[in-house]
């Protein structure tokens, strides 16, 4: 649970270590462009492998929202499989696997799998078994019931970018549920995509 976000990553995840000089590179992005598209409040890159990032956000009172992006040259067979995985991944964790449609102009496809964790079945929260939790801030979802829930969102798509490169880009947010939504992370792809966001 604490790694919502990345769970529905495609496979295509460590596939490339190096950024070609036409591809952005994703610790380059504009953070606050970002931020204000998706809802995450300030970010601040805590990882990065190959043209992966992953980063945190900040809003007062809830859960700590995560992001990642990844970017590649797009393949036939890459998307092929990042699709396949993500149906895997939206059947294995109860999510919903969907097509965005055209009419949003997300590059050439797009797809995605978004999903709710609750505190249903979760211990009582001051029970032995959930101590006391941490304040919301600093944790990624609900560790005892009666707690907020946690959405979490993954869209991937292809498209020609202002370089001429054909690019892949795959976006997972996981936050509060409330304070991210499937529309600003199908944003965030067409706008990477398109070069609006650099």
């Amino acid at each position: 649970m604490m790694l919502a976000a990345s769970m529905t990553l495609p496979a295509f995840a460590v596939a490339s270590h190096k950024s070609s000089p036409r591809v952005p590179v994703c610790s380059a992005l504009s953070h606050g462009a970002i931020a204000n598209l998706v809802g995450t409040g300030p970010l601040a890159l805590t990882k990065k492998i190959g043209n992966l990032c992953a980063f945190a956000g900040e809003r007062h009172g809830h859960y700590k929202p995560v992001l990642t992006i990844q970017i590649v040259p797009w393949s036939k067979s890459l998307f092929s499989l990042a699709e396949g995985d993500a149906v895997q991944s939206a059947a294995r964790e109860h999510a919903q696997f969907g097509v965005v449609s055209r009419a949003l102009k997300v590059g050439k496809k797009a797809f995605f799998v978004s999903g709710t964790t609750t505190s249903a079945s979760l211990p009582p929260c001051g029970s032995e078994e959930a101590p006391a939790p941490a304040p919301l801030e600093i944790r990624t979802g609900p560790i005892c019931a009666g707690e907020p829930a946690l959405t979490h969102i993954n869209v991937t798509g292809y498209g020609p970018s202002p370089s001429g490169v054909e690019l892949m880009v795959s976006a997972g947010g996981a936050a509060q549920q409330g304070d991210i939504s499937l529309i600003h992370v199908i944003d965030l792809v067409k706008d990477l995509i398109s070069g609006k966001i650099h």
